[in-house]
């Protein structure tokens, strides 16, 4: 890894594994492909990312709307088959990486709903 990307990483942040529960049903909700086998801060990366592309991707009203809202959202991991097809949803976002740390350039890392 290049030395200045290798600054940028998040580093001793590996977690273990929880189980959430299902993600609430009133917030947006961003989707990590599990079979990516992301660390931690990769992961939090991708997800930061995926909120803020949500964001962008939100009519005014809405962006105000989870303002108030406290910008809340769920992060749950899905299954291949799973995160394929939330991915296939209309006005999902999905984040393609551009492949420099853990993962394969293009890989499509999370995908942020407005509503699950």
């Amino acid at each position: 890894m290049h030395p200045l990307v290798a600054k940028l990483q998040i580093g001793h942040t590996d977690l273990p594994k929880d189980e959430p529960g299902p993600a609430l049903d009133d917030v947006p909700v961003i989707y990590i492909d599990s079979s990516l086998a992301m660390s931690a801060g990769k992961a939090a990366a991708q997800v930061d990312h995926g909120s803020m592309l949500l964001a962008a991707a939100m009519s005014i009203e809405e962006v105000e709307s989870w303002a108030i809202q406290d910008f809340a959202l769920s992060v749950r991991e899905l299954a291949p088959a799973d995160f394929a097809a939330a991915c296939a949803r209309p006005g999902a976002v999905v984040v393609h990486d551009a492949g420099f740390t853990e993962v394969a350039p293009d890989s499509a890392t999370v995908c942020a709903l407005r509503r699950p």
